[in-house]
């Protein structure tokens, strides 16, 4: 973010995984899904309670999608970037499939909420007869263990 003749203010930032960053002066801001746009607009509206006529330019420097990891009894585990909406059929298809000697019936899906871990059981094995409807999708930093 650059303003004009404020050097103070003038900084470079990484998002959050919340989807926010810290600015001088104004604070915290929430750029999560915003254009670059949208996030100057908020940020001058917010500089003009101590400037006059605040002009900011925010500039992308680098786009960091969020990912999920992929581990156990699948083919190729690893870490694998969300380039759209990825349910635990997905998640297990990227990484290669089930290995044979992976358990259908309980696959793991860690799921960071705050400081805590949640472990949230799905039976892929009724996924796959169609006796669950409903499909599991994953969110960013998940990670899917397969045992």
């Amino acid at each position: 973010m650059s303003v004009w003749q404020e050097s103070d203010l003038t900084t470079s930032v990484t998002v959050r995984p919340d989807g926010k960053v810290s600015l001088p002066l104004i604070g915290e801001v929430d750029v999560a899904g915003r254009t670059a746009v949208a996030v100057e607009q908020e940020i001058r509206t917010r500089l003009s309670v101590y400037l006059d006529t605040p002009i900011v330019v925010v500039i992308v420097d680098q786009i960091n999608s969020p990912q999920i990891s992929v581990l156990g009894e699948v083919g190729a585990p690893n870490r694998f970037v969300m380039l759209q909406q990825l349910t635990v059929l997905d998640a297990i298809a990227l990484a290669g499939g089930f290995t044979q000697f992976a358990d259908r019936d309980e696959v793991i899906v860690l799921r960071r909420e705050g400081t805590r871990v949640t472990r949230i059981k799905v039976n892929v094995k009724r996924l796959l007869d169609g006796r669950s409807e409903a499909p599991f999708f994953l969110r960013p930093a998940d990670t899917v263990y397969v045992r």
